[in-house]
């Protein structure tokens, strides 16, 4: 009765997806979108990785090629297109110690519009879909991590969560307004991780303090930005979220399946809830470590008894489809979150979590093709 249910909830949308990186010694994109197509089936997402670059620290007009995204990063939405998937793109940028690119004079680091007007510049030159649609854009990345939102001031010297979330706030806030002027464009903020320090060292490397990566602190840092930006999250088109499990639990214990439904304590907390418009991509989700099996059959229970049901979900986009041998997204105890093996530039293997979604997609009759391949 469940699998029938969830059948009918899809029947006329497809919400598999897939995030690739363009990791050059791993497959060529071509290769990993045509294995994600795949995957996902026709209509399915797939989220690319994008970023400006700048030649000079704090230097807003110093964008690298003159604000144009590298041919590979065209290439990608329009080989999307092609194969019949919905690209989402993700656009940050190089170095990330955003913070420095405030406009000039401003050491409260409150208005970016000078960089605002790089990121509008790059994301007009990207291509639009050819069916006339939006292209669905996400604005950076989890801004309360130390990396994302990093600050180089000096060993000894740390960057307090709350200034970080004013800091951030008032960055996206110029984005988004920028970028919303453009023709047919979607918009999503920063997705946030589940847990960050409550202050971070300005320096690399650094020591910050502890995290307990079995309960969350997003939502204080979602008010920290809203007190600074009260409506941040009111014109923007969708939300982005990174429903990670806490601790790596599993799905079948309470810490992983809380973990998984954490965006809906997120949509509250950006003052969306109950706005049936305000749809969820998650932009990252899956689980990291070892054990496949495990991995495999959280997977597809969390959606099939989450991300499917909820009508909100329009897009589930697990990191990372792949990565070279050696990339510690690959390998590492840690952090093998790897869904195909590679090798000499070619899908080696497709682990069991690739397996068992593709199985349930076709199960529920989404996406068209599933001869074997």
């Amino acid at each position: 009765m469940f699998l029938f249910m969830t059948a009918a909830i899809l029947a006329a949308e497809n919400k598999f997806g897939m995030g690739i990186y363009n990791d050059t010694a791993a497959p060529g994109l071509d290769l990993q979108l045509a294995d994600t197509r795949v995957l996902v089936g026709d209509g399915g997402y797939v989220l690319l990785y994008s970023n400006l670059a700048f030649s000079r620290m704090g230097d807003p007009t110093s964008c690298i090629n003159d604000c144009q995204p590298a041919p590979w990063a065209i290439n990608a939405v329009k080989q999307a297109y092609a194969l019949g998937l919905k690209p989402i793109v993700r656009v940050g940028q190089w170095p990330r110690v955003i913070r420095n690119f405030a406009n000039d004079n401003d050491k409260d680091r409150r208005n970016f519009t000078s960089l605002a007007q790089a990121y509008r510049k790059y994301i007009d030159a990207m291509p639009r879909p050819p069916d006339g649609s939006p292209l669905p854009l996400i604005l950076l990345n989890e801004v309360n991590e130390c990396g994302e939102w990093a600050c180089d001031d000096g060993a000894g010297i740390y960057l307090e969560s709350t200034t970080s979330a004013a800091e951030s706030a008032s960055c996206l806030r110029d984005l988004n307004q920028a970028v919303r002027t453009l023709p047919r464009v979607s918009i999503a903020l920063a997705p946030l991780a589940y847990v960050a320090p409550t202050k971070c060292e300005c320096a690399s490397p650094s020591h910050n303090p502890p995290v307990n990566f079995s309960t969350s602190n997003d939502v204080a840092y979602i008010a920290a930005m809203r007190a600074e930006v009260p409506d941040l999250w009111t014109t923007v088109d969708f939300f982005s979220a990174h429903p990670y499990p806490f601790h790596d639990a599993p799905f079948s214990e309470p810490l992983g399946r809380a973990g998984i439904e954490n965006y809906r304590a997120q949509v509250k907390a950006v003052g969306r809830e109950g706005d049936v418009s305000f749809r969820v991509a998650m932009s990252e989700t899956g689980w990291r470590g070892t054990d496949q099996q495990m991995k495999a059959a959280s997977i597809v229970a969390a959606y099939n008894e989450v991300w499917l049901p909820d009508p909100q979900v329009f897009a589930v986009m697990p990191f990372l489809l792949t990565a070279y041998n050696s990339s510690p997204f690959h390998t590492s105890e840690v952090f093998w979150v790897s869904w195909a093996e590679t090798q000499n530039g070619t899908t080696k293997q497709h682990l069991p979590q690739w397996v068992a979604t593709r199985e349930l997609r076709c199960s529920l009759g989404v996406g068209g093709e599933c001869a074997l391949q």
